[in-house]
């Protein structure tokens, strides 16, 4: 019989090695809250009590991409600080107070938010946005990906490039306008079935189907533009 050999190989990946680093700040200093990011995903979690903590791991090929964090007034600010910052990944996850405002924009990667009550602002270049939180004013725009947002409670605009966008709301909005724009989407909105609104429509192709009357003096208007996609808006259960 001829010996043989097994030969156990073990690979890590460059990314398993990484380490996770935490700073953290007095929760009640937090009421609004800046990131900006190359690449990476983010994870908002409104439910900090005393201390608001910032983790991050480094998923960067480049050297020398290090993360800046610092408070200014009542303004968190967490950004990469390289020669490039573009270049750089992130994976970040934040634990903070309920009450704030966040504004995120993130080159590549998935931002989720949740159990957070405040102004919504999000710029990604591609990746899912998914929000489930007391939503005021609001703006959502993704190059490519989808978008889910529950807990709406007034007008605001969302915009993809290619993705489906997925918008429930809290409460029957009273005033103002809900704006879709969708290169290639379907657009579906929930609302409670007390809610007054009108609609406008436009698409090089597509279907509106509404489980509401078009009242034309409405005070509340949900409109989609969109080269290819549906929009469907249904009653909350």
């Amino acid at each position: 019989m001829k010996p043989f050999v097994v030969a156990i190989v073990s690979v890590f990946s460059m990314s398993s090695l990484a380490s996770a680093n935490s700073q953290s700040f007095p929760a009640d200093k937090v009421r609004s809250l800046n990131i900006s990011n190359g690449s990476g995903d983010i994870n908002i979690t409104g439910d900090a009590t005393k201390e608001a903590k910032v983790t991050w791991v480094n998923r960067s090929k480049e050297k020398d991409c290090k993360m800046d964090i610092d408070l200014s007034g009542n303004t968190l600010n967490v950004k990469p600080s390289s020669s490039n910052s573009n270049r750089c990944s992130f994976d970040i996850t934040l634990n903070t107070a309920k009450t704030l405002d966040v504004t995120v924009k993130n080159g590549s990667g998935d931002v989720m938010i949740g159990d957070t009550e405040g102004d919504l602002e999000i710029r990604l270049g591609s990746g899912n946005a998914s929000i489930k939180s007391v939503i005021k004013g609001f703006d959502v725009k993704t190059g490519s990906g989808e978008i889910t947002a529950m807990g709406l409670t007034q007008g605001g605009r969302v915009s993809t490039g290619s993705g489906d966008i997925s918008l429930s709301y809290r409460t029957a909005p009273k005033s103002g306008q809900l704006s879709t724009k969708s290169g290639s989407g379907d657009a579906d909105i929930s609302l409670p079935g007390a809610s007054k609104i009108k609609t406008s429509f436009r698409a090089g192709s597509g279907d509106l189907r509404s489980a509401f009357a078009n009242d034309p003096d409405a005070p509340f208007e949900i409109s989609m533009k969109a080269g290819s996609g549906d929009l469907t808006i249904t009653k909350s259960k």
